[in-house]
């Protein structure tokens, strides 16, 4: 399909299309400019379906070269600057291949609906969706203090994102 006026030309790009010098040709002569034709990507997996903050996710698909945008329930990541090693790597995000891109889980979040890879305004939005688990705790030393400035610990998992601790206190609650 072609449609034409003086100041717009509207064509329909042939199947298989990447990269294509286009030539226009009218009475006055012609001119070539170079069309990039971007396919749009796709997800079809995510490496797992729980995942702590931090913890590294693997998107499998397709067309991932052009890929500018990664978010994770709706939190836009950050792309990784491979030249700069941080021990924060939470909500960064790699495209390692044409099929591959690893992120870290970002903070703030507890399930990701929607994983959505965007490239030149084109999205892709995953079908598989992952948690983050909630934290557990595993021990508490020690079990009695000796008084109010006895150091508590606190073990268990998932504890990347926390915020506060509460503690019952004789008289109410209070908080670490």
């Amino acid at each position: 399909n072609t449609s034409a006026s003086a100041s717009q030309i509207v064509f329909t790009v042939p199947a298989g299309a990447v990269t294509h010098a286009v030539r226009l040709t009218t009475a006055g002569g012609s001119t070539t400019f170079d069309l990039t034709i971007v396919a749009a990507p796709s997800i079809t997996s995510l490496s797992a379906t729980s995942a702590a903050i931090g913890d590294v996710i693997v998107i499998t698909g397709a067309n991932f070269s052009h890929v500018t945008v990664v978010s994770v329930a709706g939190v836009d990541l950050t792309l990784a600057d491979v030249t700069h090693t941080t021990s924060n790597t939470a909500g960064r995000y790699t495209v390692d291949s044409e099929t591959q891109i690893t992120f870290s889980v970002p903070h703030g979040i507890t399930t990701a609906d929607a994983v959505v890879v965007t490239a030149n305004g084109l999205p892709a939005v995953s079908a598989d969706t992952f948690s983050v688990p909630a934290p557990t705790i595993s021990g508490i030393t020690p079990v009695a203090g000796t008084g109010k400035s006895t150091n508590i610990t606190v073990s268990g998992q998932y504890f990347t994102d926390w915020s506060s601790v509460t503690f019952q206190l004789g008289y109410g609650t209070g908080t670490a």
